[in-house]
């Protein structure tokens, strides 16, 4: 169940990573970073202290 959650999450981190390239020409800082922010986007408050 864990990893299946993992896999979704880096999934949409790299599906925002490419939208936000794409759109705005700015990187989001590769793939594990987008996948880490997708983890916790219930939380935004650990998003801002990531």
């Amino acid at each position: 169940m864990v990893d299946a959650v993992v896999q979704a999450a880096v999934g949409i981190g790299v599906i925002v990573s490419l939208i936000f390239s794409e759109l705005l020409g700015a990187s989001a800082g590769g793939i594990v970073v987008p996948g880490y922010i997708a983890l916790y986007l219930d939380k935004p408050m650990q998003i801002l202290g990531t």
